[in-house]
């Protein structure tokens, strides 16, 4: 199989299955308590949006500088 097949229908694919089954099992409560308590996806928000991107540039920044100073010893 080449990978051009695997990565433009395959995983598309599997990943619409994957999302269309977990919006059906959605119902209005799941909507409502949204609503009722809007500062939970507030929160998981700045988690994925700023957390998760500063953690992974530190965790970058964290590495490299102990290569380079493995490197020169």
């Amino acid at each position: 199989m080449s990978p051009d097949i695997l990565t433009k229908v395959i995983l598309p694919l599997a990943l619409f299955v994957i999302m269309f089954g977990m919006g059906l099992s959605l119902k209005l409560a799941d909507f409502q308590n949204v609503v009722k308590s809007p500062k939970a996806v507030g929160v998981g928000l700045v988690g994925q949006m700023l957390l998760l991107p500063l953690i992974a540039f530190l965790l970058l920044r964290l590495h490299f500088n102990c290569r380079q100073r493995l490197q020169s010893v």
